[in-house]
């Protein structure tokens, strides 16, 4: 999980982006090997002035 995160903050950096404090993850159903699970990362991004 270490590697989405710090693939989130690098995109973040890269896009003058701020996060809001927030993230969370969501697991899909489990499967027998934890690492076929399917998992979602969640942040929470700060608006940006003048954005549509």
């Amino acid at each position: 999980m270490n590697e989405a995160h710090d693939a989130i903050r690098k995109w973040m950096a890269a896009n003058r982006r701020e996060s809001a404090g927030h993230s969370w993850e969501i697991y899909g159903d489990p499967t027998p090997d934890p690492a076929d699970t399917e998992t979602t990362v969640v942040y929470l991004l700060k608006g940006r002035v003048g954005a549509l």
